[in-house]
């Protein structure tokens, strides 16, 4: 039987709260190598229950200044063909500039350089 639950260790989590109380959140972590340099790979984007419409938009902007001050050189994303919201999450990165970055087995993933 497959566990119910993921643990991972050595994540960074950038928590958006434009008033001081916390909306949206993006978890991942730091991948280092190859031409990139440090890369932010982007695991999870929450919106939390009650935020405003505009807190999704809000924390993308967000997690884009925030790895831009942490000197990432890119970001990367992996969008699951299974997701319920697959269309609308492709829309997401595309509407921020990420680029088609290769297949996996169940999915795609998108890169996005941080211009300096």
């Amino acid at each position: 039987m497959k566990r119910p639950y993921h643990i991972a260790e050595d994540r960074l989590v950038f928590t958006f709260e434009p008033e001081g109380w916390p909306l949206g959140v993006i978890t991942g972590f730091t991948f280092v190598g190859g031409s990139r340099g440090r890369v932010f790979h982007i695991e999870h984007v929450i919106v939390l229950p009650g935020a405003p419409p505009s807190t999704l938009l809000g924390t993308l902007s967000m997690g884009l200044r925030a790895a831009h001050d942490l000197k990432y050189d890119g970001l990367r994303v992996f969008l699951h063909d299974q997701h319920p919201l697959a269309a609308q999450l492709l829309s997401l990165v595309s509407r921020y500039r990420f680029a088609y970055d290769g297949p996996a087995d169940d999915g795609e993933y998108y890169y996005k350089e941080i211009p300096r």
